[in-house]
């Protein structure tokens, strides 16, 4: 008996660790092989019995480097638009950031990925049916600097602003907004008299005014731009009153101009 249970828990032990195994990483994150080619272990074999039909790791930078904790997506995943407008529904991973599926619907032939946020929100696909049965071990062709004419990593954000994201359950449309033409008047109207000249984040003195802005510091060190929660970002939470603020409340969390920010952080913070 004693050595039957040695036995089970030995087996268990060897399908938990797989290639490497896992661990927990600093802020309670999981680490499991983040960015790495997960059908490279998860194959069937005997060394790793569990076998992933399709899997991938969600970054938040489309060059992040494998291992790299403080850039996977957390609580993100991701759907398949299959072109029988059937749909595969993906669980979250054994690491941070990770994704998997089992098994896939034997008829697809091409299919559309998206990416969701926690809320079930698109915030990032792939071109329509640009993806066929080829194309399942997603970390394969998604690595930094991308293969085989991916962009990239995966991201939680749309890095190319070709979609507008709808609302749960809704159609009500939210257009990638351009930090030159939307953002950028915005920040003019309400920053510049007192973040025009001088301090950390400083919209006319930089090389250009999206250096000011995306790459000013608090005092604290931390950045302006939080673009996996666009709420928590400093810029917003200065302007908004939500933190102590020199210049107090310019922007009311309910105005225009504050979703037209918060929905350019989400969608990347670009320099569009």
């Amino acid at each position: 008996m004693k050595i039957s249970y040695l036995i089970s828990l030995t087996i268990a032990t060897v399908l938990l660790t797989g290639c490497g195994g896992e661990e927990s990483g600093e802020a309670g994150t999981l680490v499991h092989n983040q960015g790495l080619n997960c059908a490279a272990c998860h194959n069937g074999t005997v060394a790793e019995a569990i076998y992933l039909k399709s899997s991938g790791t969600i970054f938040t930078d489309l060059n992040a480097t494998n291992y790299n904790m403080a850039k996977v997506a957390n609580g993100y995943s991701l759907r398949l638009v299959l072109d029988t407008n059937a749909t595969e529904v993906y669980s979250l991973g054994r690491g941070t950031g990770n994704f998997y599926r089992t098994v896939i619907n034997a008829g697809v032939v091409t299919y559309t990925a998206q990416v969701l946020n926690a809320q079930g929100v698109v915030v990032n696909k792939s071109l329509t049916n640009s993806h066929n049965v080829a194309r399942f071990n997603c970390n394969s062709c998604h690595v930094a600097g991308g293969l085989n004419g991916a962009p990239g990593r995966i991201v939680s954000f749309d890095y190319n602003a070709s979609i507008n994201q709808t609302t749960t359950g809704g159609t009500t449309a939210v257009a990638v907004p351009s930090f030159a033409t939307d953002v950028l008047p915005i920040l003019n109207a309400k920053c510049k008299s007192c973040h025009g000249t001088s301090g950390t984040f400083s919209i006319t003195t930089s090389v250009t005014p999206y250096a000011g802005v995306a790459s000013g510091v608090t005092t604290q060190g931390s950045s302006l731009i939080n673009i996996q929660n666009a709420v928590n970002s400093p810029l917003l939470q200065k302007a908004s009153g939500t933190i102590t603020h020199g210049g107090g409340t310019i922007l009311t969390t309910t105005s225009t101009q504050y979703q037209t920010v918060k929905n350019w952080i989400s969608q990347g913070a670009k320099n569009n």
